[in-house]
């Protein structure tokens, strides 16, 4: 194994445990990766990341591949984010 890439949270704050969980599609061209602790107030897919007021409600980040390049798609929250 080698590293290929680096990927990266949109919003990334110190403390969102991103990376924690991750997975990968059988064919290698999409990767979901968990933020357990990221805490935007936002709801749904690609919702506004900006307000902070959830305290490690949680996010997943999805990347797809293209050649070598990997690019994040979507940023997915609950419906109804809650602080934990």
């Amino acid at each position: 194994w080698s590293q290929q890439a680096y990927v990266k949270a949109s919003n990334s704050g110190a403390g969102d445990a991103f990376g924690r969980s991750v997975a990968l599609s059988g064919d290698g061209n999409t990767l979901a990766v968990a933020a357990e602790d990221e805490g935007s107030n936002a709801t749904g897919i690609n919702g506004d990341m900006s307000d902070n007021s959830a305290s490690s409600a949680g996010a997943v980040y999805v990347f797809t591949r293209n050649g070598s390049t990997w690019s994040q798609q979507a940023y997915v929250k609950s419906r109804e984010a809650q602080v934990n």
